[in-house]
């Protein structure tokens, strides 16, 4: 009945939009070819209204392409509701908006240079994931089969070894499959999830931490994911989320937007449609708010002495820990089972 219900809000939305785009969508911007106006990458609508604007606050060496925005806008399609980055880079050219320091490859590119790895540093890599491995198995309490996509240096694949899991992990970047299979001894590979096929099923469950945000068509991995998983599987997908207390504050300021990497720019309503729509039911959803993301927010918009920024961070942590575990919170994890 609630897919009915929601379909029915979609096709009145639809029906009732303005026939010209107020943010069009278009194959190129700017001079270099790389760039692009997308349409919404959940229903292909091309109309979509400004939520906000933003720059790249996590890679500041990042890629200077000739041509490319200073600023993203994230926006808001007319008719799904769903939020989504403009201009973008061109599915050929994506691994461009990874070059220079991408924070998540650093630790593996550091290990591939010499740098040892102990327990305490092993256990600190693991922490961050330990909340979404309970989850995992409280969604899927025998252990079984799973495929982690993006799985970067393998310390969640690590941790659910412990559990009984069997894991196979994939990754766009050579350094971060290298680590999880020579340093963690894990069964990695090499792949583009959205262009080389996946690891050849069943799996009991397929997570992806961070990486739905990335996927030029999410419904259509979530489609393929489906094909791979046994009857009644689990998919887990961990994401930000632009409805939190901390997207509202901060805006395009916010550590969680991501851009312009992040594609997708979720709500917990969009998110659950996305996966009912694909076929899934909703098990469960749970919420964090990361002090990175809280204090890289404060640092960036906040021209401030280092005290003053400190007091503000205190009093955000405080903040944080009572929205931190509801919808409210910057990141979210959901877990839903396949339907037959």
């Amino acid at each position: 009945m609630k897919r009915f219900v929601d379909r029915a809000i979609e096709a009145v939305a639809r029906a009732r939009a303005p026939k010209e785009p107020p943010v069009p969508a278009g194959p190129q911007v700017g001079s270099s070819g790389v760039l692009e106006r997308p349409r919404c990458p959940v229903c292909l609508n091309t109309r979509a209204r400004p939520v906000l604007s933003g720059r790249d606050t996590w890679v500041q060496d990042g890629a200077k392409v000739a041509g490319a925005p200073d600023r993203f806008l994230v926006v808001r399609c007319e008719i799904c509701g769903h939020r989504y980055t403009t201009p973008r880079f061109v599915a050929e050219q994506k691994a461009q908006a990874f070059e220079g320091a991408y924070p998540f490859y650093t630790r593996a590119q550091q290990a591939r240079a010499g740098a040892k790895l102990d327990e305490a540093a092993r256990a600190a890599a693991r922490a961050p994931f330990m909340a979404r491995v309970e989850g995992l198995v409280a969604a899927s309490p025998r252990p079984g089969r799973v495929l982690d996509l993006g799985c970067g240096d393998g310390f969640f694949l690590d941790a659910l070894r412990d559990r009984g899991w069997d894991g196979v992990g994939v990754d766009v970047s050579e350094d971060v499959v290298w680590h999880a299979r020579e340093v963690l001894g894990l069964d990695t590979r090499v792949l583009d999830v959205e262009q080389d096929a996946l690891p050849e099923g069943p799996f009991d469950a397929v997570t992806m931490w961070g990486l739905l945000q990335l996927i030029y068509a999410p419904r259509a991995l979530l489609d393929r994911v489906r094909a791979v998983l046994e009857p009644g599987g689990i998919v887990a997908v961990g994401v930000s989320n632009i409805d939190s207390m901390g997207a509202h504050l901060f805006r395009g300021r916010w550590r969680g937007l991501g851009l312009p990497r992040h594609l997708s720019h979720f709500t917990p309503d969009t998110l659950r449609r996305l996966l009912e729509h694909a076929g899934f039911e909703l098990v469960d959803v749970r919420y964090e708010t990361p002090k990175w993301v809280m204090a890289g927010s404060v640092d960036d918009a906040l021209p401030a002495p280092r005290p003053v920024r400190g007091l503000a961070k205190v009093g955000l942590y405080a903040a944080g820990r009572a929205v931190g575990h509801t919808r409210y919170a910057d990141t979210m994890a959901v877990y839903a089972r396949m339907r037959a």
